[in-house]
């Protein structure tokens, strides 16, 4: 489960390591990292999207991966410092 502080780290990153953090988590959940990399181009919207998110509502998503897949987005979030 990734909760408000989590997302905050997320949104305290630079532009550049927001998408950088975004797109290997993305990879990791098996998208397409070209496809991925075109739609982090608009980094404000992606933080917009982020800020937007409850805590249910990203958890939602997460189910919708491997558990394996969850937990490795889950530690490289935690592995932000704030």
């Amino acid at each position: 489960m990734i909760d408000t502080s989590e997302i905050k780290k997320l949104l305290s990153l630079s532009d550049n390591e927001l998408r950088k953090t975004v797109s290997d988590a993305a990879i990791a959940a098996g998208a397409d990292k070209y496809v991925t990399a075109n739609l982090l181009s608009d980094v404000k919207r992606l933080r917009i999207m982020l800020e937007s998110l409850t805590t249910e509502q990203m958890n939602a998503i997460l189910e919708n991966v491997s558990s394996q897949t969850a937990e490795e987005i889950k530690r490289r979030i935690n592995e932000i410092r704030p």
